[in-house]
């Protein structure tokens, strides 16, 4: 059979319901394949949302269990003194008063600036800068143990924390010295005093 024998009047109703069938079919697929795109869009970005709010949530729940870790500690540090301003007045009240109860020969001392304190080691202070301020202590003592009674009760007594970063003894005297007024040592000693300054109040003074 040829192409001229076909009675097209005959087919012609099928033909164009087979073309509208598939024209309907073809939008069918475009708009469900757009469907499908607008939907994989949306889900996507509701995924990235909720992973970013999956995050801050995680953070949050972090920073909190760190509060709960650290604050007693950062408390402690509070009442002890090393939290906010520099206590030089209380230092110094404390070592006249250490010196005078161990009935020292002599005391001197003196303050340098205080400066931002660089560890030795790396240590994470978060958002909280500690600051040094160096002083050197001059000691007229009787014997060596005086030294070390000295930095014991000083270590006890004192309004805040120091480390004490160097430390040398020299004779005073030819000779041995009985009067209890009369220093046979000298000692020198390098301390530092460190304060934890919170945000918002890092001048140093």
């Amino acid at each position: 059979m040829q192409l001229r024998d076909i009675d097209w009047s005959v087919l012609r109703g099928s033909l164009v319901f087979a073309v509208l069938a598939l024209a309907v079919s073809t939008v069918l697929i475009g708009g469900g394949q757009w469907f499908h795109d607008q939907m994989r869009g949306k889900f996507e970005k509701e995924q990235k949302r909720f992973q970013s709010n999956s995050r801050r949530y995680l953070a949050v729940d972090e920073e909190e269990r760190l509060i709960s870790s650290n604050l007693p500690t950062y408390r402690a540090l509070e009442q002890a003194g090393v939290v906010g301003d520099e206590q030089r007045l209380a230092w110094v009240e404390t070592l006249r008063e250490v010196s005078a109860s161990l009935k020292l020969p002599a005391m001197r001392y003196e303050i340098m600036p205080q400066k931002e304190y660089q560890a030795p080691v790396a240590v994470s202070t978060g958002n909280l800068k500690v600051y040094g301020s160096p002083m050197k202590v001059h000691l007229g003592l009787l014997h060596e143990d005086d030294l070390f009674r000295f930095l014991d009760v000083l270590m006890s007594r004192s309004l805040g924390r120091f480390s004490v970063d160097r430390c040398a003894l020299r004779r005073a005297a030819p000779v041995l010295q009985t009067d209890p007024g009369k220093a046979n040592l000298e000692a020198e000693c390098d301390l530092l005093w460190l304060t934890i300054r919170q945000p918002g109040d890092e001048k140093v003074r």
